[in-house]
């Protein structure tokens, strides 16, 4: 069998052992995009989604959506859990008619229109301050948002839309957690060398780094890249210092930052 070299030299990451902290239920769509790189990625899941202990608050919300003027999604976990909720309540996607949708993000976007939902308005930055920017040109003094969410959300999503006058009803529909059981191999993997870092949001950040025992100069040798401002800029509070940060907030956009990164060094 004949080996065509050129389709292994013109992988910019070939080689590269590249560290996925995405939820094990995530990781893979990363995995398969930076292997189309030629890199190699070794996954330890920072994050673990977890359900709520009662799905009462959102059941009773979903049950007057009339209520509301519009529903802002910020993450694919969000929109999972409503439609599940939905589903125990014998109600689809046209619960949703007269209500106008939101999404921060892409993936979020697709995970609804996937679901049936004409999304309204997706900000041209995927950050909460990008969604914020996008409502200012509205009418928002007394707008009703639903707004279904992990149960730590600390950005600036609520004070931002409640400064404009929303009247903002927030309900956790899953938390986050960190899996202790990826302690050791996160060990393990920094003992045998780690290129790249990558960082898909803060709590991947603080989770890795409680993973590691607080341990940030394990990570000194590693490129870090993060898929955003507010992920870098934790990784900054840590202690890290980040080397890219993606200019499209997303998981394609985060990969080829990546490329490109490594190709100006090659240059």
């Amino acid at each position: 069998m004949v080996v065509d070299k050129a389709q292994f030299s013109n992988k910019t990451l070939l080689g590269k052992r590249v560290l996925v902290t995405r939820s094990r239920t995530q990781a893979s769509v990363l995995s398969r995009l930076l292997k189309k790189e030629g890199a190699i990625p070794l996954e330890v899941h920072a994050i673990e989604i977890q359900p709520m202990d009662n799905y009462d608050e959102i059941t009773s919300a979903l049950q007057r959506l009339e209520e509301y003027d519009w529903v802002i999604f910020a993450s694919v976990n969000g929109v999972e859990v409503v439609f599940c909720c939905l589903q125990r309540l014998n109600l689809d996607a046209r619960g949703f008619d007269g209500v106008k949708v939101a999404a921060i993000g892409p993936a979020t976007a697709k995970a609804l229109q996937e679901k049936g939902i004409t999304v309204d308005f997706t900000p041209d930055r995927y950050l909460s301050d990008g969604l914020i920017e996008g409502f200012k040109a509205m009418n928002t003094q007394g707008m009703r948002v639903l707004l279904p969410r992990a149960s730590v959300g600390q950005d600036s999503l609520v004070p931002g839309l409640r400064t404009l006058g929303a009247q903002v009803h927030q309900i956790p529909v899953y938390k986050t957690v960190i899996p202790l059981d990826s302690s050791q191999k996160a060990q393990e993997i920094f003992s045998k060398g780690v290129d790249i870092v990558t960082f898909t949001s803060s709590s991947t950040v603080r989770n890795l780094i409680s993973l590691l025992g607080g341990k940030t100069g394990l990570l000194e040798g590693s490129l870090i890249a993060c898929i955003g401002p507010v992920t870098a800029n934790t990784a900054r509070e840590m202690g890290l210092k980040v080397d890219v940060v993606a200019r499209e907030h997303t998981i394609p956009g985060l990969v080829q930052s990546l490329v490109e990164a490594f190709q100006k060094e090659e240059r």
